[in-house]
């Protein structure tokens, strides 16, 4: 295109010559603008993952990201990717066909900012609400994550430190998100979220299956797909192709989709054979909470050691919501405990073991899909925090 001055040349008559110029102007503005053509027409879903990771788990940006592209086919929705990686800037991308490409267009650029951040947390998804207008949404967070834990009690719960051996190579694991050393605390998280705005959250991430996790967020989603333990990289990235075409169901098939993730990695050697997954109606958490509130009080114990477990550290802070329930409840309310946990936990799996012959490893024998955090006299910090949460005033 030529020049303002050139076409000054060319049209003597001046009022012309600003028509043509303010013309230019516009054309070039618009070009330049980053949400052109935004909003988009209404969809049925949108699924927004979002990948807080300024943190170790960079490199998996673009393994993931290249996943989700080979994944993506004709779904009647869209996918919005907001990447925080350590290396490069901030942004919201959409993966969608071009022509025979499947590309990820960035939609919207951010400043470098903290993506533990609840109110950028809340800024992408309003972000994502505005220009890609549903009916229907999905979230999928992937970071390092710590359940109902405070910030920075995961290694360190103010008592006792962390106890893994450094002498085997390192097993990624993908631990609500993280950047830097900032974490995104579950209580923020949920205040951030509308209620009643997801169909589905999906933890891409270590230790979220809880059911203090659970219950904070019941008035976000209705359904939640999470991990008791660790949840081990390349996590979804080689079966992303799958895993989509769950999600796009008219119905979203979770099942299916937890199923998929529990298969792929049941079916690898050594270490890498090590997951667990649950899909949980949040639901059906407040009469859980009724029961639990009439038969089994939260006491403090001495022995922890005793209950199932699916962290590695020296101490625990993660064990099975059943297998506590049911050694502090009388045993004829078991039954209606069993009941109440498979309307809350309609699927759940695990394998044998998690991590054969690295530090911490340890044998599943008990898995009901939840998870729960047990008061213990080494932890004092940690027990007076927990009294904050939403199950722990629904309990008591």
């Amino acid at each position: 295109m030529q020049s303002p001055h050139k076409l000054m040349n060319l049209f003597p008559n001046r009022s012309l010559y600003l028509f043509l110029v303010s013309l230019f102007l516009l054309s070039s503005c618009k070009k330049d603008n980053p949400d052109e053509g935004f909003p988009r027409p209404l969809s049925e879903r949108t699924i927004l993952i979002y990948m807080a990771a300024d943190n170790s788990l960079s490199q998996e940006v673009d393994a993931e990201l290249k996943a989700i592209k080979a994944g993506w086919g004709s779904y009647n929705g869209r996918v919005l990717v907001y990447g925080d990686p350590a290396d490069k800037a901030p942004a919201l991308v959409e993966v969608r066909r071009k022509g025979k490409l499947v590309i990820a267009d960035t939609v919207k650029r951010y400043p470098e900012h903290n993506s533990a951040s609840s109110a950028v947390f809340k800024t992408v998804m309003e972000d994502a609400m505005h220009l890609f207008p549903s009916r229907s949404h999905g979230l999928i967070m992937f970071s390092h994550g710590s359940g109902w834990l405070p910030e920075g009690t995961l290694v360190q719960p103010r008592s006792k430190q962390q106890s893994l051996s450094k002498h085997l190579p390192p097993v990624v694991t993908y631990s609500a998100a993280m950047d830097g050393r900032n974490e995104l605390e579950l209580a923020d998280m949920a205040k951030a979220i509308p209620d009643n705005h997801f169909d589905f959250i999906v933890f891409e991430q270590c230790f979220m299956a809880g059911v203090e996790v659970a219950y904070e967020l019941r008035d976000k989603t209705r359904w939640i797909v999470a991990s008791s333990a660790e949840t081990l990289a390349p996590g979804f990235t080689p079966i992303y192709p799958q895993l989509l075409s769950c999600l796009f169901k008219q119905d979203p098939d979770l099942k299916g989709f937890a199923k998929l993730y529990y298969d792929h990695f049941n079916a690898q050697q050594g270490v890498y054979r090590s997951a667990t997954i649950s899909v949980i109606n949040t639901s059906k958490l407040g009469a859980l909470a009724a029961w639990v509130k009439t038969n089994a009080p939260y006491a403090e114990v001495q022995d922890a050691g005793k209950y199932q477990h699916f962290d590695r550290y020296s101490y625990h802070l993660f064990f099975d919501l059943e297998d506590y329930l049911k050694d502090q409840a009388p045993f004829e309310s078991h039954a209606q405990l069993d009941a109440l946990l498979q309307q809350a936990v309609p699927y759940c799996a695990s394998t044998p073991q998690f991590m054969a012959g690295y530090p911490g490893a340890f044998d599943i024998r008990k898995h009901s899909g939840l998870t729960t955090y047990i008061p213990q006299s080494g932890f004092p910090f940690l027990n007076q925090k927990y009294t904050g949460l939403q199950w722990y005033k629904a309990i008591r």
